[in-house]
């Protein structure tokens, strides 16, 4: 049963790979498509990680923690284990171990704004550090194409990717 005492059993919230859009009613939205969560991350009152409550390994948690989304995952995020564990002791995540505690944990975050706020914050923060690292990789790789003879550029610069 959820928060609001619905079986979850039937069809479903609506999902984005299957079309479905989320419209004036629509408490729980399934955004389980790639490229696409950017927009919905940043109006989101929280998010969970896919992947996380099975020995999956779960989705990447960067793009939520530097949209200023409250973080909540399962105990298999293996895979993004510096990441998480960076996330979890600046208290920008909170791990749950089941669906129940996962529901309980929704709750305490969107009815809570203050905690909301504080967890995005530090999610924000403990990923700081990062914030400029694609523009880095991508001057470094275009650094080492055939005819680059100048040294990498820092900033995040990417002029030569349009010529």
């Amino acid at each position: 049963m959820t928060p609001a005492g619905r079986s979850l059993a039937g069809p479903g919230p609506p999902r984005r790979s299957l079309g479905a859009l989320p419209g004036p009613a629509t408490s729980l939205y399934l955004a389980d498509t790639l490229g696409e969560l950017g927009l919905l991350y940043r109006v989101a009152g929280v998010a969970f990680i896919g992947g996380s409550l099975v020995p999956l390994g779960g989705q990447n948690p960067r793009e939520a923690a530097r949209l200023g989304c409250p973080i909540l995952l399962g105990p298999h995020a293996f895979n993004f284990a510096p990441v998480v564990e960076a996330l979890l002791s600046a208290g920008g995540a909170r791990e749950v171990a089941d669906p129940a505690s996962l529901a309980d944990a929704v709750v305490d975050v969107l009815m809570d704004s203050d905690l909301a706020r504080s967890m995005a914050a530090a999610a924000a923060g403990a990923l700081a550090a990062e914030a400029g690292l694609p523009g880095r990789i991508a001057a470094w790789l275009l650094a080492l194409l055939p005819g680059q003879d100048e040294a990498p550029r820092t900033g995040g610069e990417t002029s030569r990717l349009g010529s």
